[in-house]
């Protein structure tokens, strides 16, 4: 679910924005059949797919008050090389939210207000990124060896004042940003235990 916008009005943009898919041979590999685990730890949602010779590792993590970061890393563990369609789907429900093409992404903006959503896509993707009205889709085909994998990440912010667009890095290491977060959270935990 979400994200949510907290501006003070607290509406949730979409049910999901950022919804993985992943086709082969023309045919969708229905995710909700795989084995999945989810865990929760301090400071990260990891979530985890298992079907048909495929692993998929799903991390999230914040990054600041207002910034998060989602990896997906799709593992090929057939003995067989695999090609895909990976692509990010998501809908806008909220009325006066307009998407538009950014560099390296999506910018959302809202008719009622000056704020702004913002997701870039970095990694190995190239992003064919489309757009039909409040509903946007990626689409980056990817071959993997057996044993191979594909890295996808993204940073979803959100921009309460539209000049702080211009102030904020595109992309982020996601080791490195997982590696800080297990540092901030370590501090957290010492405190209190």
């Amino acid at each position: 679910i979400g994200p949510l916008l907290m501006d003070m009005n607290g509406q949730w943009l979409s049910n999901n924005f950022s919804q993985l898919y992943l086709v082969e041979n023309g045919k969708e590999i229905n995710l909700e059949n795989a084995k999945a685990s989810l865990h929760y730890y301090p400071g990260l949602l990891q979530q985890e797919l298992a079907l048909n010779g495929l692993k998929i590792e799903m991390k999230l993590i914040f990054i600041s008050s207002r910034e998060s970061l989602l990896n997906a890393k799709i593992i090929n563990t057939s003995a067989r090389k695999r090609k895909l369609e990976m692509m990010w789907k998501g809908t806008a429900l909220l009325s006066s939210a307009h998407l538009h093409k950014a560099t390296k992404g999506l910018l959302i903006s809202f008719s009622n207000n000056q704020h702004l959503f913002q997701i870039n896509f970095y990694g190995q993707e190239k992003n064919n990124l489309l757009i039909n009205e409040s509903t946007y889709q990626t689409k980056n085909i990817i071959e993997l060896q057996p044993g191979g994998f594909f890295n996808s990440t993204q940073v979803q912010r959100y921009l309460p004042r539209p000049n702080e667009a211009v102030k904020k890095r595109l992309e982020y290491d996601f080791s490195t940003e997982l590696k800080k977060n297990e540092t901030r959270w370590n501090g957290y935990l010492k405190k209190y235990f």
